[in-house]
């Protein structure tokens, strides 16, 4: 196993957000004893997380602290009793003595208690929101990152057919009047597989839609519809033997015969 691809691989980052399968998860942790690197992966991003989430702590609001510190300060002076001065001996100054019973103490802890959990709450929150956060931009970028793979993947796909040494590449210029038409077919003779680059058609009207024909022994024949939504290298009908390709405007869902009028570009093999 090579261990910095699988670090790379986001598995370090699941496993700290939780977002691991129950195997996943327990892959890492077998593998973690055997592979200091991979621990200290993940104790490293634990630290980033840690430091990401202190960072951006936010305080408890001003206006609840004095409050409760209010109601403390209040319940302080609701256990207090002045005790009536006494004259002692050379004429020592009296004082009060305050009377705080240790009966008052569960109070002041209560009290303490309400603070500190407060303030734990606050920051408990403020984490999990930091946290969902996180897991939610990690979980976009995980879809975004599979989707280029998908996209990188059928691009690689398309260059492998165009680049196939089996398959022609066959150039159909706009007739006369549409000059500025031009579709491009790549017809693969070993497997009879036909795909399509439409590299500059008019957007055909609304109840219209381009249909491809292949010329066979002298005769069309129908080798497909261009879908609305075709973009890049798109595949229409496999077709064994061709003369020459061309493409006609028909009503949507095609023709069972070109219409020559309609007739956007041709080319031979």
């Amino acid at each position: 196993m090579d261990i910095q691809e699988y670090i790379l691989s986001g598995i370090v980052e699941q496993f700290v957000l939780g977002l691991c399968s129950s195997e996943e998860e327990q892959e890492i942790l077998r593998l973690r004893k055997i592979h200091p690197a991979i621990n200290a992966a993940i104790f490293d991003f634990e630290l980033l997380m840690e430091s990401d989430g202190l960072a951006n702590a936010v305080a408890p609001p001003t206006a609840a602290k004095a409050a409760i510190l209010n109601k403390i300060e209040n319940s302080f002076k609701d256990n207090i009793t002045e005790i009536a001065p006494v004259q002692i001996q050379e004429n020592i100054p009296s004082i009060p003595v305050y009377n705080a019973t240790k009966n008052n103490w569960p109070g002041y802890v209560a009290a303490a208690a309400i603070i500190l959990f407060i303030a734990n709450a606050i920051g408990s929150i403020v984490l999990y929101n930091k946290y969902t956060s996180v897991k939610g931009a990690y979980a976009l970028l995980q879809k975004e990152n599979t989707q280029a793979k998908l996209k990188f993947n059928s691009l690689y796909a398309d260059v492998e057919r165009m680049s196939n040494k089996s398959t022609q590449r066959i150039d159909m210029p706009g007739v006369a009047g549409r000059e500025e038409s031009l579709v491009t077919v790549f017809w693969n003779r070993e497997t009879s597989e036909v795909y399509l680059f439409k590299n500059n058609l008019p957007t055909p009207e609304k109840g219209k839609q381009y249909q491809l024909w292949a010329i066979v022994d002298g005769q069309p024949v129908d080798a497909g519809m261009l879908a609305a939504d075709c973009e890049g290298l798109c595949k229409l009908k496999s077709i064994p033997n061709a003369q020459a390709f061309a493409i006609t405007l028909e009503k949507e869902g095609g023709s069972p015969t070109p219409t020559m009028s309609e007739m956007y570009v041709m080319g031979t093999t």
